[in-house]
């Protein structure tokens, strides 16, 4: 779900109940494992940057969505990832 919110703070208190607590599990899971990461809402999501490596993620009405732009990262843990699905961003225009 996307978010008017300008801050991740705000992004997390725009939930109740189970889905804030996991925000915030999910947020803190984060900064322990990557406590340089920039945090940010980019594209009405919170965003991560670990240098060139992204991360974002949204609640949906029954799930979390979370958007890493590594796939060696994925590769390398896709047992512990389990299912995912990997979209491939269009083209960018004029590219040939």
């Amino acid at each position: 779900m996307h978010s008017d919110a300008t801050t991740v703070d705000e992004y997390i208190a725009s939930f109740d109940g189970v889905k804030r607590d996991l925000l915030i599990d999910l947020r803190k899971s984060i900064l322990s494992v990557a406590p340089s990461a920039v945090e940010s809402m980019k594209h009405r999501l919170p965003f991560y940057e670990v240098g060139s490596d992204t991360f974002a993620f949204a609640i949906q009405k029954h799930y979390i969505s979370v958007y890493i732009n590594n796939e060696d990262l994925i590769t390398q843990h896709a047992q512990r990832i389990g299912k995912h699905s990997r979209v491939q961003p269009p083209p960018l225009r004029g590219a040939a």
